[in-house]
């Protein structure tokens, strides 16, 4: 399957903003109770867990086995690593994907440069692509898909806001906004062009029954306080 091509439209005047930067998850993360007999443990091994070192494991493999590092200390894979890492016998019998897919880990570059993982290596995803695709990206002078698209500019602080946490109220008018937006937006989209703006006045309509001002206001709220908190 061949990947989707972005081309950026934006209205005149406008910049591109299509790419932003990578952001903290902070709707989850690890607990340890107090019944935990030894919670320094559960921190070292976590901390452990985060190594480079350990990262790296999860991630590439073992050097010489799962992955190689040629003469520019750049880390790559042969099409036969690749195929193997896809296998999912094999990676059943190799992997803690259960454990490492839920735990805290490194995202970006790791201190020698190499990527986080092989996905993220710009010359290793060229490389697992099919000629197609290659020939296609060679055409334009582009390895990845990602470098068709704007380069990121400094998120504000307080970005992004859909992980804000709501009070229970602003939850229940972000629930009814979701509900109503799978009730009439497939409609909409899939009806006749001379039916579009009965059913859009009437998504509308619906909108202006929920009391939208909650949920804003609680965003908002959510915004201030790490502009506040988060700046220093």
């Amino acid at each position: 399957m061949n990947a989707h091509v972005p081309t950026m439209p934006v209205y005149e005047g406008c910049t591109p903003y299509y790419a932003d930067r990578e952001v903290m998850n902070i709707n989850q993360g690890y607990g340890i109770s107090v019944s935990c007999k030894n919670p320094d443990i559960v921190v070292s091994f976590l901390n452990t867990m985060m190594s480079e070192e350990w990262q790296k494991l999860f991630n590439w493999g073992i050097e010489g086995e799962d992955y190689y590092v040629d003469e520019n200390g750049r880390f790559y894979r042969t099409p036969e690593q690749r195929e193997q890492q896809n296998d999912l016998v094999w990676r059943n019998k190799n992997k803690l994907e259960a454990l490492y897919d839920n735990m805290p880990k490194i995202q970006g570059t790791y201190s020698d440069g190499n990527a986080d993982s092989p996905g993220n290596q710009p010359e290793e995803f060229f490389d697992s692509l099919s000629d197609y695709d290659k020939n296609f990206l060679t055409s334009y002078g582009k390895k990845t898909w990602r470098e068709f698209l704007n380069q990121p500019p400094e998120n504000p602080i307080y970005y992004p806001c859909w992980n804000i946490t709501l009070p229970e109220d602003a939850q229940v008018v972000s629930q009814q906004l979701t509900d109503l937006a799978l009730q009439y937006l497939p409609k909409i989209i899939m009806a006749d062009p001379s039916e579009f703006e009965t059913l859009w006045a009437q998504y509308v309509s619906e909108i202006n029954k929920v009391d939208v001002k909650v949920y804003e206001d609680a965003i908002n709220a959510g915004i201030q306080e790490r502009i506040k908190n988060w700046g220093n």
